[in-house]
């Protein structure tokens, strides 16, 4: 038996086992592979807050007002860092290795409730299958189940959500209706922005009198809404004080971050499918309108909700992308099946082909990416040193803060060079031979010697040690689009004082 043959005998008698399986696999590769961080908020929210948690640094709870962050999630991957410990494993790279494979371990849960919406209202099983499988090896997915961001965790809850929903407006379900609620409380408490999904159910709830179901899925809300009260009424002294301040605080600088027209989500979602496939199957999704109300209207609010809002970011978008793979698969397979399709049966197949082909591009291009790869190295490299006294972080020419939890020393430890008045800082303590530094980390210069010679004017000798360039898809990345996009290559020196070398001809790493 081929291994085609073996892969189409256990879809058949296993189709939730297999994706499973297949998941698991691309998202085993992800945490081997996939290190180092996405998008600030990856790394310096959700990993360097609790970081400094674990080094008794009381980060959020010292400020006269909530910081506009639940501490559930970062309170997580606190509990994840000191268990790691706990175990024996105490260097970065080994406790993100756990965090990583816990991540993985939980999106998977996303997969499978994946197949089971579309299994329940597509009431196809081969029309599951394939949404499953999209689940389980979406470009990007992957590669985003391991990263720590909020936008990936809710992922599960926003499906649980969904199913339960579909299955209460279906049979009337009492319980269903509370679940679904409860769902999407919990995806509240982890990215408060998942509420709009919950505006689906209500509309559908009321749309079609279904009180009973519309009281429970409020009430299901309210008991994590609660929760979420409850631990900022203790972190801070102010009930539901981080969604209150994460609101206002988003209204009043919504444009002074990624700034894009309304339209920005949609050319997004549009590239993300492939077109010209995507023109195809995100019509799709309107094939689904009768089977699943509550994931269309849910949706839809969700993405509409988002496009109203200035501030735009491609990751705000992410909750949205299984509950669409769910709606094109099914809808599309819908349409399929009936006798107007039938002449577009051979260019639906081949444009699934065209589709297949490039995600597995993408599949592999961010399975494999290693985000921030210079600066993540350069600090294991000098953590691996262990002389560090003090750290001279030179961002003249591009701006950065740095993922010190890989280094670990704080931000105490390093002198923030961005104009002169920091040189003048570094100035006063040249001298002083407990709060001298002994490296510089030099990111994404223009002229490595000049910055060389730079610190010789400021009484400081240094010699390269070594140079960290950057991944391949961040290298692309920056070739496409230098302006928005940086290579985050990264040149370690060791400081002399006082200078007794001319400056050094780099050595590439």
């Amino acid at each position: 038996m081929s291994i085609t043959e073996r892969f189409r005998r256990a879809a058949d008698e296993h189709p939730l086992g297999t994706i499973l399986a297949i998941a698991a696999v691309a998202r085993l590769f992800a945490v081997i592979f996939a290190r180092g961080f996405m998008a600030s908020d990856d790394y310096f929210v959700y990993l360097h807050v609790p970081w400094l948690w674990t080094r008794g640094i009381p980060y959020w709870f010292d400020m006269d007002h909530p910081s506009g962050f639940s501490i559930v999630y970062p309170g997580i991957n606190y509990l994840i860092m000191v268990g790691s410990k706990a175990v024996g494993l105490t260097s970065p790279e080994g406790i993100m290795y756990i965090d990583r494979a816990i991540h993985a371990a939980w999106s998977l849960l996303g997969v499978a409730l994946a197949y089971k919406l579309t299994e329940l209202i597509s009431e196809d099983r081969p029309t599951a299958f394939t949404a499953g499988l999209l689940a389980a090896l979406f470009s990007f997915l992957p590669y985003g189940s391991v990263r720590n961001l909020p936008e990936m965790v809710c992922v599960p809850f926003v499906m649980a959500y969904l199913l339960t929903a579909e299955r209460a407006t279906r049979e009337n379900g009492l319980r269903d209706a509370f679940l679904s609620g409860i769902a999407i409380g919990a995806a509240f408490v982890f990215r408060f922005q998942a509420l709009a999904f919950g505006f689906g159910a209500g509309s559908v709830f009321l749309f079609r009198r279904q009180w009973k179901l519309l009281f429970l899925f409020a009430a299901g809300a309210l008991l994590p809404a609660l929760f979420q009260g409850t631990v900022d009424l203790i972190a801070y002294g102010k009930f539901f004080g981080t969604p209150l301040q994460y609101f206002f605080y988003n209204v009043e600088h919504s444009t002074e971050y990624v700034v894009g027209p309304w339209y920005r989500y949609l050319l997004l979602i549009a590239g993300l499918f492939i077109p010209p496939f995507s023109l195809l199957f995100l019509p799709g999704i309107f094939g689904a309108r009768k089977i699943a109300p509550v994931t269309l209207v849910s949706t839809l609010i969700f993405i509409v909700v988002h496009s109203a809002v200035p501030a735009k970011q491609e990751r705000f978008i992410i909750p949205a992308v299984l509950p669409l793979i769910v709606l094109g698969t099914a809808g599309l397979a819908a349409w399929m099946r009936s006798p107007r399709a039938a002449r577009f049966r051979t260019p639906v197949r081949w444009l699934w082909r065209w589709f297949w082909a490039w995600n597995a591009v993408l599949l592999v291009l961010f399975t494999l990416h290693y985000g921030k790869r210079g600066q993540i190295e350069a600090l294991d490299d000098l953590r691996n040193r262990g002389d560090v006294r003090y750290l001279v972080v030179d961002r003249t020419d591009r701006g950065a803060w740095l993922p010190l939890f890989y280094l670990g020393l704080g931000e105490d430890r390093c002198y923030w060079i961005s104009d002169q008045n920091d040189w003048a800082q570094l100035d006063s303590v040249a001298a002083i031979d407990s709060l001298r530094p002994n490296y510089a980390f030099v990111n994404v210069p223009r002229d490595i010697h000049e910055h060389m010679r730079t610190l010789r004017k400021h009484g400081f000798g240094s010699e390269i040690i070594a140079h960290y360039g950057p991944a391949p898809l961040e290298w692309l990345l920056a070739k496409a689009n230098p302006r928005f996009n940086s290579t985050n290559e990264v040149w370690l020196l060791r400081l002399l004082y006082p200078p007794q070398t001319e400056p050094t001809e780099p050595r590439g790493r």
